[in-house]
């Protein structure tokens, strides 16, 4: 079989992985993925031989990268997803062969696995099968307004489609954050949920665009529902425990 062409990329977690990257900095990053994916682990002269002039933002990306007991530096996240994907095709070449199909077939497979379309079945099938590991060449984390909702709207959360790091971004750049806390209480305590409602993106976006004559139910005292009232210090404390940093959205300011 020939080598495998593609790997899984993940273009949301990998702009918020290189959120703080110059242009430069992101291109030079990308480049030795690629490498990496194509050549292995890379050696220092690798490096050099890829970056070229541009050596000197080695300095600046080389936290993305571990050495191995060979010296060689590596992008540990990449490693693993390749790994993942070079087990699956493995598995389905066996599967095959398990199934008693003749030869020919089974020639016929490897002759074909760098066909588009072929790339596309089995990114498809790893991401089911990744959908409740850590995705992404940089492993985003859950963006901090769908952990909030799993931790505090466990009616919310049993819909069936949740809420993924671009939907999370554009609510918040649409709607303002009071507003959001307010109508997921609402939807939280709506009789039904999960059976009336699929996408908590779709739901959340058209109710908060009523225009709050009262159609949603109203949360009392405070506004701040006894199930959804924020601890910030616990949301603080796992905000840089697994960004590094403070809050980065403000939407568990109180």
């Amino acid at each position: 079989m020939g080598k495998d062409p593609a790997f899984l990329f993940y273009y949301v977690d990998f702009a918020y992985g290189t959120r703080k990257m110059s242009f430069e900095e992101k291109g030079a990053y990308i480049t030795l993925i690629c490498e990496q994916a194509d050549s292995g682990h890379l050696e220092m002269k690798d490096i050099e031989r890829v970056l070229g002039n541009h050596l000197p933002i080695w300095d600046a990306i080389c936290c993305k990268y571990i050495k191995d007991s060979e010296g060689k530096y590596y992008n540990e996240i990449l490693e693993k997803h390749l790994l993942k994907r070079r087990r699956f095709t493995e598995s389905r070449k066996m599967n095959l062969k398990s199934s008693h199909m003749d030869s020919h077939t089974v020639t016929h497979m490897d002759a074909h696995m760098e066909n588009e379309n072929r790339n596309i079945d089995i990114n498809e099938s790893i991401s089911k099968e990744e959908d409740k590991e850590e995705k992404g060449i940089l492993a985003e984390v859950v963006h901090p307004l769908q952990k909030y909702i799993n931790e505090n709207f466990l009616n919310v959360a049993k819909i069936k489609k949740q809420l993924s790091n671009e939907d999370c971004e554009r609510i918040l750049a649409d709607f303002p954050k009071a507003k959001i806390k307010e109508t997921l209480e609402a939807m939280e305590n709506k009789k039904d949920l999960t059976k009336k409602y699929l996408s908590v993106n779709l739901t959340l976006r058209n109710w908060l665009k009523r225009d709050g004559n009262g159609t949603h139910q109203q949360s009392s005292g405070n506004g701040k529902s006894k199930r959804g009232e924020i601890d910030k210090g616990e949301i603080e404390a796992e905000l840089i425990k697994q960004y590094g940093k403070k809050d980065t959205t403000g939407l568990f300011e109180g």
